[in-house]
């Protein structure tokens, strides 16, 4: 019972920081000078989920790679 509220937490974060930095980039949209922030998420397999995942199911958890400042030059 409580890995499966473990499993579903880990899956609530990333989702979480996700909407977080959309929310500051938006917030931040005409702030001079701010540079947008991206996240890049990872899939992370567990080797019992692979053995018994159906062939064409996709299993497994998102956990968030890393965030990177977007540094190109403004308009």
């Amino acid at each position: 019972m409580i890995k499966g509220l473990y499993t579903i937490a880990s899956g609530m974060y990333p989702q979480w920081l996700e909407q977080e930095i959309v929310a500051n980039n938006l917030a931040n949209l005409n702030t001079t000078g701010f540079k947008k922030d991206s996240t890049y998420f990872k899939k992370v397999l567990d080797a019992s989920l692979i053995l018994n995942t159906v062939q064409g199911e996709e299993n497994g958890l998102s956990d968030v790679q890393k965030v990177v400042t977007n540094f190109e030059q403004g308009t």
